[in-house]
């Protein structure tokens, strides 16, 4: 099961025309729309099913999709919450391919759909990574350059002549990651804090530098 968290391919709002509607499922090549209002409130399904059948509906008669698209949501759909145990989901998952996961105010905050094939390949660079193609070597070089550009340079050559196809650093933000800075009270964490603090600004290699 994967649960999906970027929801931007998956909502449309209320008051959308179903032209627009029809036009975002054929750009993200999906099978499923969420209806949300303004609040981000789940208030309705919208797949290509449900667009099928309000066409049959509208008979011989030229439809209008140019009405707001929650003129036709399906109102009555499965869903999980946040909260709920991974086998609720995972049983509707058995009779949907996509179910909306809602918090406790009703809101859309995330999507689970079933894991395929296709999950598990993706490219870096012009490199295929998938069970059928050889296996893709990240050298870890970290911090070991020890805030010198030249050693880093020869991590990423000695990296490359072992074999690895890329070489992975670390990147911190100091006055997010680490907030109070050592101010804790208590004599042993603030030198424990400002000792590692220490080391990590020593050993940084800015943005500019690489």
């Amino acid at each position: 099961m994967i649960i999906d968290r970027n929801l931007q391919q998956y909502i449309i709002h209320e008051d959308t025309t179903i032209a627009d509607a029809l036009e975002k499922i054929s750009v993200t090549k999906g099978r499923v729309l969420f209806g949300v209002n303004s609040d981000g409130h789940l208030i309705g399904v919208l797949t290509n099913g449900d667009l099928i059948r309000w066409l049959v509906r509208c008979g011989h008669g030229i439809a209008n999709l140019r009405i707001p698209v929650n003129e036709i949501l399906n109102t009555q759909y499965s869903y999980s919450t946040i909260d709920d145990a991974q086998e609720k989901t995972l049983a509707l998952l058995d009779d949907y391919l996509y179910i909306p996961l809602i918090d406790a105010q009703g809101r859309l905050v995330a999507v689970s759909r079933r894991r395929n094939v296709k999950d598990n390949n993706f490219c870096i660079g012009s490199r295929h990574i998938s069970d059928e193609n050889p296996v893709y070597i990240i050298a870890e070089i970290g911090n070991n350059h020890n805030g010198s550009l030249d050693r880093a340079k020869r991590l990423i050559d000695a990296a490359a002549e072992a074999g690895a196809d890329c070489a992975k650093f670390q990147m911190r933000d100091m006055e997010s990651l680490y907030q109070k800075q050592g101010n804790n009270d208590g004599a042993k964490e603030n030198l424990g804090a400002q000792y590692t603090l220490d080391l990590l600004s020593r050993f940084q290699l800015t943005n500019d530098e690489l």
